[in-house]
C-alpha cells in the first residue's frame, strides 16, 4: 500500500514536469449538454503556455472511430493566465448551447456512459488525453461538467478531473445558468496557478523630472531638491547622476542619502523577486507607489542636502542617466523677505518646465515639511480678477474699511496665497498660506485693531495690519499676486485724491501702473466711495455698504427731519435749538443746518438774523422797535430751521413768536387821564464788599441780566499767578481783559 500511494503521489506531482510541453490541454467537458437541452454539448480547450497555437490541422477524436473533429483557429497566450483568448469553446451543433461565443461549431454527440478523448497535433502526436472509461467526473442530473483542477498535471490522472462546484454567469439557451465555467478558470482550478509566471527585470518607460528646487539658505538650513518619478514599474538608478554643469556626481554613490515619505517607495529590490519580477543583483532600485489616478507608479524622492552646489543667484541642474539626459532645468535667482516682521525664502515647484514660487517660514523650509503639507499652488492671476470695489475713509464710530471683490474665479476656486494687498505700499493683508475664494466673495479689510481673521458667508473679514485708517486726502491700494517671489506681478492698482498725491503716491504710481487713472473725490462724513457693478464706475454712497453689491440706482436715501426746540424766551431774547432734528439713515448724515429769524408784520418781512450751528445762541430781538404801535399787535416773529443731508435732501420747520412784551416803542395805546409820561428810574451799579466771593456761575447771570458788569469795591489785590486754559478762554468768549477776570470771577481771587 505505502508503495502505491508513493506511485500516486509521484504521478500527480512530479507529471507537471514531464507533460509541461503539452501547452494546450483539454480543460472541461460538459458530456450531460445543459438544462436547455441533453444535446448542448460542449469542450473546452485552455491554452497554458507563453506563445499563441495555430490548431490548424489538429484534432480531437475519441476510441469511438464516430467521434472526430479537424480543429481551426488559434489560441492565443496573454500574460494574464485567466484570459477568456486563452480558453477555445466547441459547441456541437450550433452556436446556442451556451451563451459564451464558441470558437468551433462541431458535430457527434459525447455518450453518457463515457468515452475517452484524444487531443492530437499536425503530425498525429497526442498532445492530452482524457482516462478511460465511464467518465470520472460531471453529472447528468443535475446537468454539472467535468472539469479539470491541474492544466500542468496529466489528464489520464483520475483525481486530476472533478465536477463543477460553481454556477456561472454564462447561461443555456433558455437562459438558465450554466453549472460549469466556458471560457472562464475553472472552480475547482486553484487561483495561483492562474498567477502569472516570474519575469526577468526589463525597464518599463518612466520620467524622472524635478519637483522642487530650494537654492537659498537661511539659519544654517542646507540647499535641497526633489524627484518625480513616473513609471510604469521599478526604476534602475545604478547609473543615474546629477550635475549642476561644473559638478557632477553619481547617484550609485549617494543611493544611502536619498530620503522620500514612508511607503512612497519600494526599496531593496535587487536580487528578489518581487510582484512575478525577478531582479538583478547589485542593481540600484526604486518602484514608485501605485497612483490609481494617473494609472502610473508614481513618487518623490529628496536629498537633505544637496550633492551639488545650487547658486543663490540661479543656475542649471541637470539630471542624466547612461544614454540621455532626463531632465534640465533653468532656475532664477531665489528670493529672502521679510513679511509682518516673519523671515520666508523662496523654493521653486516645476510642472512641465514651468515654476511656481513657494515661499515658506524657515521653520518649515525643510523638504519633508513641504511634502507633508501638500500645498496647493496659487491660481494663475489671468484665471481669477480680484478688484478693489469700495473705501470708506471717514467714518463715524465705525473703523475704515476696504472692501475688494472676487469678480472672476474659478469653478473649485481661486488659490490666492502669496496675494498682499497694500496700501501706500505697505501691508495690509498678506496670505502666506492656502486661501480659497470663490466668484462673488468678498475681502474686507477693517482698521480696527482688533486683529480680526474670520469667514461669515460670502465675506472674508480681516483686520489691518497697519494701525491707522485710510486718508481721505490722498491714497493707493495695490493688489499683489505672488508677492515677495520672482513671479510678483500687480494685480490692480487704486488710487484717490482730494487735490493731488503726495510725492511718495505720485512716485509709486509711476513706477506701478504709470496709465491708471486716480479718483478725484470729496469725501464726507460716513460717505464710502463704491463702484457701481453696473458700469464699473464710481460714486458717493452716503453710509457704504461693506460686504455687498454697489448699485446706485438702488441707494434709499431718506429725507432729514428738522425739528425746532425752543429752549427759553424772556422779555428781550427768544434762545432754540436744532438738536432734535434728526436722519432716518442716521445722524452722521445731517451736515448742514440754516436758522432765519424774521420779523412778519402786514405790509413787509424783515430777516433780521440768519446762523448755521445747530444750536445757536440767544438772539436779543429789537427789530420791533422800529414798527409803529398800531402794528405791535398785528405783528410776530418767525423761526425757520432748514436741515440738509450729504445727497442734498432738505426739510424745514417753522415757529412763530409774538409780541407780548410792552414797551414805549411797541405799546397798544389806552385812554388816561394823565398824559403825562413817568420819569423812569435810572439803574445804579450794585456794589459788593471786598469779602464778596463770586463764582464764575454767579457773575456771568448778572453779566447776561444787566448787560454789565457788577462794581467791585476792593483794595488792590496781589499779584495774580500766570491764568490757566479756563481763564484764557473765558476772555476770548466774553471779551474780557485780565484785570476784569481777576476781580470779577471768585474762582481765581484768594480771599487771603
Amino acid at each position: 500500500m505505502k508503495k502505491l500511494w508513493l506511485l500516486g503521489f509521484v504521478s500527480f506531482f512530479i507529471a507537471p514536469q514531464i507533460f509541461a510541453t503539452a501547452s494546450v490541454v483539454i480543460s472541461e467537458i460538459a458530456w450531460s449538454g445543459t438544462s436547455a437541452s441533453p444535446y448542448d454539448e460542449w469542450i473546452e480547450l485552455y491554452n497554458a503556455g507563453d506563445e499563441t497555437i495555430d490548431l490548424s490541422g489538429w484534432t480531437i477524436t475519441a476510441n469511438s472511430k464516430k467521434f472526430n473533429i479537424s480543429l481551426t483557429g488559434t489560441i492565443s497566450a496573454p500574460k494574464d493566465l485567466a484570459s477568456p483568448k486563452r480558453f477555445f469553446l466547441l459547441e456541437r451543433t450550433d452556436n446556442t448551447s451556451t451563451s459564451a461565443t464558441a470558437d468551433q461549431i462541431y458535430t457527434g454527440g459525447l455518450h453518457n456512459d463515457g468515452i475517452q478523448l484524444f487531443l492530437k497535433n499536425q503530425a498525429g502526436e497526442i498532445i492530452d488525453q482524457t482516462p478511460a472509461g465511464q467518465w470520472v467526473a460531471g453529472t447528468n442530473k443535475p446537468k454539472r461538467s467535468m472539469e479539470r483542477i491541474n492544466f500542468l498535471v496529466s489528464g489520464l490522472n483520475k483525481d486530476n478531473w472533478g465536477t463543477a462546484l460553481q454556477t456561472s454567469n454564462i447561461t443555456d439557451a433558455k437562459q438558465n445558468p450554466i453549472n460549469g465555467s466556458p471560457k472562464e478558470p475553472n472552480s475547482l482550478t486553484p487561483k495561483k496557478l492562474f498567477q502569472p509566471k516570474p519575469e526577468k527585470f526589463s525597464q518599463q518607460p518612466f520620467t524622472a523630472t524635478f519637483k522642487h528646487i530650494a537654492p537659498s539658505t537661511y539659519n544654517d538650513q542646507p540647499e535641497w531638491f526633489s524627484v518625480q518619478i513616473e513609471s510604469e514599474g521599478a526604476v534602475d538608478l545604478s547609473d543615474w547622476s546629477i550635475s549642476n554643469g561644473k559638478t557632477t556626481k553619481k547617484l550609485s554613490k549617494l543611493f544611502s542619502q536619498i530620503q522620500y515619505l514612508e511607503d512612497e517607495f519600494t526599496t531593496n529590490l535587487a536580487g528578489t523577486t518581487h510582484k512575478n519580477i525577478i531582479y538583478p543583483t547589485n542593481r540600484l532600485f526604486l518602484l514608485p507607489k501605485w497612483n490609481p489616478k494617473t494609472k502610473k507608479h508614481t513618487g518623490i524622492f529628496y536629498f537633505q542636502k544637496s550633492p551639488v552646489s545650487l547658486p543663490d543667484k540661479g543656475g542649471t541642474i541637470i539630471l542624466k542617466n547612461k544614454t540621455k539626459i532626463l531632465d534640465e532645468i533653468q532656475f532664477p535667482k531665489s528670493t529672502k523677505k521679510t513679511i509682518q516682521k516673519q523671515k520666508f525664502r523662496e523654493i521653486f515647484v516645476f510642472k512641465n518646465k514651468r515654476y511656481t514660487p513657494l515661499i515658506a517660514h524657515p521653520t518649515k523650509y525643510r523638504a519633508e515639511d513641504i511634502l507633508q503639507s501638500q500645498t496647493l499652488s496659487p491660481t494663475n492671476p489671468s484665471k481669477y480678477k480680484l478688484v478693489v470695489s469700495e473705501i470708506a475713509p471717514t467714518r463715524i464710530n465705525e473703523p475704515d474699511f476696504i472692501e475688494i471683490l472676487v469678480q472672476q474665479a474659478p469653478e473649485e476656486g481661486a488659490n490666492i496665497k502669496y496675494t498682499a494687498i497694500k496700501q501706500n505700499g505697505s501691508v495690509l493683508k498678506f496670505f502666506p498660506e492656502d486661501y480659497l475664494v470663490h466668484k462673488g466673495d468678498f475681502i474686507l479689510i477693517y482698521f480696527d485693531r482688533q486683529n480680526t481673521a474670520l469667514k461669515k458667508d460670502n465675506k472674508h473679514i480681516f483686520s489691518a495690519a497697519k494701525r491707522s485708517g485710510l486718508s481721505r486726502t490722498s491714497g493707493t491700494i495695490e493688489i499683489v499676486h505672488a508677492a515677495n517671489t520672482s513671479q510678483q506681478e500687480l494685480l490692480q492698482f487704486f488710487c484717490w485724491y482730494r487735490k493731488e498725491l503726495n510725492k511718495t503716491e505720485s512716485k509709486r504710481k509711476q513706477t506701478l501702473s504709470p496709465n491708471t487713472v486716480c479718483w478725484k473725490h470729496e469725501f464726507l462724513p460716513q460717505e464710502s466711495f463704491a463702484r457701481d457693478e453696473s458700469n464699473n464706475q464710481f460714486f458717493s454712497h452716503p453710509h457704504g455698504t461693506p460686504g455687498q453689491l454697489n448699485y446706485l440706482e438702488n441707494i434709499r436715501n431718506f429725507r432729514p427731519r428738522s425739528v425746532i426746540t425752543k429752549q427759553s424766551t424772556t422779555a428781550h431774547t427768544i434762545n432754540v435749538t436744532g438738536d432734535d432734528s434728526f436722519d432716518p439713515n442716521g445722524d452722521w448724515d445731517l451736515i448742514k443746518f440754516r436758522w432765519t429769524w424774521q420779523l412778519i408784520s402786514p405790509n413787509q418781512t424783515q430777516t433780521i438774523h440768519t446762523n448755521s450751528k445747530k444750536n445757536p445762541k440767544s438772539l436779543r430781538l429789537e427789530a420791533h422797535k422800529k414798527l409803529s404801535p398800531e402794528m405791535c399787535t398785528q405783528s410776530h416773529y418767525e423761526i425757520t430751521l432748514s436741515v440738509t443731508d450729504q445727497l442734498g435732501l432738505s426739510n424745514q420747520a417753522r415757529t412763530t413768536f409774538p409780541l407780548l412784551w410792552k414797551n414805549k416803542h411797541c405799546q397798544i395805546k389806552t385812554q388816561t387821564t394823565d398824559r403825562t409820561p413817568k420819569k423812569r428810574k435810572k439803574w445804579k451799579k450794585p456794589t459788593v464788599s471786598a469779602a464778596t466771593i463770586w463764582t464764575e456761575t454767579d457773575f456771568f447771570a448778572d453779566f447776561k441780566k444787566f448787560g454789565h458788569r457788577p462794581k467791585i469795591i476792593t483794595p488792590p489785590l496781589p499779584p495774580f499767578p500766570k491764568f490757566n486754559s479756563k481763564a484764557e478762554e473765558l476772555m476770548t468768549q466774553y471779551h474780557l481783559g485780565p484785570n476784569q477776570i481777576r476781580k470779577n470771577i471768585g474762582l481765581y481771587f484768594d480771599p487771603k
